[in-house]
């Protein structure tokens, strides 16, 4: 999502993207899936196909892209009597709280400027 960011606007191939990655194309191929069904990533087809970004990276937060491509841990039901459960979810409203609140473009463009 970042290599698209830096390409706003641009059609990107996977094979670019993880090239630049430096990552598994076949990894790419299984992600790009998720993202586009959330509609933070959308396919161009044809011979000059490739990616775009669904949406202006500077609306996209980060806490929506790990949502669509990492498993969502699960507490158990009863967390009042395992204080590792409620100290975890706890810990992981925080991470949300963080996530939600930094957008895709901030961090390309940290990214580049580095």
């Amino acid at each position: 999502m970042i290599d698209l960011a830096r390409h706003e606007g641009e059609r990107v191939r996977l094979k670019d993207i993880a090239r630049r990655q430096e990552i598994n194309a076949k990894y790419c191929e299984k992600i790009v899936p998720k993202l586009q069904v959330a509609g933070l990533a959308k396919s161009i087809r044809g011979a000059r196909g490739g990616y775009l970004l669904g949406r202006p990276a500077k609306e996209i937060t980060i806490g929506e892209i790990v949502r669509c491509v990492d498993a969502p841990y699960r507490a158990s039901e009863d967390v009042q009597d395992q204080p590792f459960e409620a100290a975890f979810g706890q810990a992981l409203v925080a991470k949300w709280r963080v996530l939600d609140a930094v957008t895709l473009g901030e961090v390309a463009g940290r990214q580049r400027e580095a």
